[in-house]
C-alpha cells in the first residue's frame, strides 16, 4: 500500500473496489467527534496529494477541507457511487435478481465496516440500488425524498429502511434530564424514566408520522410489494477505560451527571424499545395490507466485543443480523 495516493487516484479506487470496507480500511481509521456524526482521518504516515487541471485544483486539496462534509463526507459518497455501479453490473449480469430499493443510515451505510447492506449485497439473487448514507437522520429522508425518485426509476419490489437511531442517539443529549442530588436520598436506586426528557417521546410520534410517510409513498408505486424495517440490538454506553471508537453515548452521559454504567444501560435500551415498538405498530397497521414486516434485532448482540463502537457491530456480528434481513426479504 502506498504511503502518498493522488486524490483522485484514490476515488477512482474505491469507487471499482470489490470490498469498499476492506480499501477503505487501509487509508482511513475512525475518529471520536463530539459531533454524534462518523469522524475519520487518515492514518498515520499516509498523505493524500492534489489532482487535476489547474482549473479544478482548488478542489484537490491535500487536507480535503474544501470538499462538502470533509473526509467523512466525502468518504460516505465514494461507497454510495461504488455501490451504485455494484448494482448495474449485477442487474447487468442476473436481470432477474430481487430488485431491492434501499434507504438508511449507517447500519446501512459504514464505510469501514461491512455492515447490513454489504452482506445482503453479497447474495447474487438479490441486487441492492442504495441510497443509504451513514449519518442520516429520518427527518433528512422524508425531504427531499431521493427514495420515491429512485424507487420509480428500479421499479423494486423490496423497499429496505434503515432509520430513526441518528434522530436520537446521534446526539442524546436533548432527550436527556441532567443528574440531580437528592438530599437524604444517598441509596436510592435510578430510574432510566426520571431522566428521559418529555421531548424523547414527542420526538417518537414525529417519526412514527415520518415513516408512515415514506411507508405509504413507496407502497402507492405498482412495483413494491414489500417494505422491511428493522429494529437496532440494544447499544452499549462506553465507559471511560473502554477502547472502541466512537463516543456518542457515554461520553455526553456522563456529562449530564448520569455515570451510574446500569442507569446508562437502561435509558438506551429504554429509547431503542420505544422507537421499535412504534415500527412494529407500523408494521401491523391493516392499511399497509401486511406489506410491511418488521426484523428484530433486539438481544443477539449483548458483548461489547461484539460491537466497533458504541452504536455500529463490528463486520461479522453484522453479518449474523443480516442473516435475518436476507431471510425476510425471500421469506413468501
Amino acid at each position: 500500500m502506498p504511503k502518498s495516493i493522488d486524490l483522485l487516484k484514490l476515488e477512482q479506487l474505491l469507487e471499482s473496489a470489490p470490498d469498499f470496507p476492506a480499501e477503505a480500511g487501509k487509508y482511513f481509521e475512525p475518529v471520536a467527534d463530539s459531533s454524534g456524526r462518523p469522524s475519520f482521518q487518515l492514518k498515520s504516515g499516509i498523505t493524500v496529494t492534489g489532482a487535476g487541471t489547474s482549473a479544478d485544483s482548488r478542489y484537490w486539496q491535500y487536507q480535503f477541507k474544501d470538499i462538502p462534509g470533509g473526509i467523512a463526507g466525502w468518504l460516505i459518497r465514494q461507497e454510495v457511487k461504488n455501490r451504485l455501479r455494484k448494482y448495474d453490473r449485477k442487474i447487468a449480469v442476473n436481470p432477474n435478481a430481487t430488485r431491492i430499493v434501499a434507504e438508511g443510515d449507517s447500519w446501512f451505510q459504514h464505510p469501514l465496516i461491512c455492515d447490513l447492506l454489504d452482506w445482503v449485497e453479497r447474495d447474487p439473487d438479490l441486487a441492492v440500488h442504495s441510497l443509504a448514507s451513514g449519518g442520516a437522520e429520518l427527518r433528512q429522508m422524508v425531504d427531499p425524498a431521493d427514495y420515491a425518485v429512485a424507487v420509480k426509476a428500479v421499479k423494486p419490489s423490496v423497499f429496505l429502511l434503515s432509520a430513526g437511531g441518528n434522530d436520537f442517539l446521534g446526539d442524546i443529549r436533548p432527550f436527556l434530564i441532567p443528574w440531580k442530588p437528592k438530599p437524604g436520598n444517598r441509596d436510592t436506586l435510578f430510574h432510566a424514566q426520571d431522566y428521559i426528557s418529555p421531548a424523547f417521546p414527542k420526538l417518537i410520534q414525529q417519526l412514527r408520522g415520518w415513516l408512515d410517510e415514506i411507508i405509504g409513498t413507496v407502497l402507492a408505486t405498482r412495483s413494491v410489494q414489500r417494505v422491511i424495517l428493522h429494529s437496532y440490538d440494544y447499544v452499549i454506553p462506553n465507559t471511560p477505560d473502554d477502547d472502541r471508537a466512537g463516543a456518542w453515548l457515554g461520553a455526553p452521559m456522563r456529562e449530564l451527571g448520569l455515570t451510574v454504567d446500569y442507569l446508562q444501560t437502561d435509558i438506551v435500551e429504554r429509547m431503542v424499545d420505544a422507537w421499535c415498538e412504534q415500527m412494529m405498530a407500523v408494521s401491523q397497521d391493516p392499511r399497509w395490507k401486511g406489506k410491511v414486516r418488521f426484523v428484530d434485532f433486539r438481544g443477539s448482540l449483548t458483548r461489547t466485543s461484539q460491537w466497533f463502537d458504541e452504536i455500529h457491530p463490528k463486520s461479522k456480528p453484522f453479518e449474523k443480523l443480516a442473516q435475518q434481513l436476507i431471510a425476510a426479504i425471500k421469506a413468501p
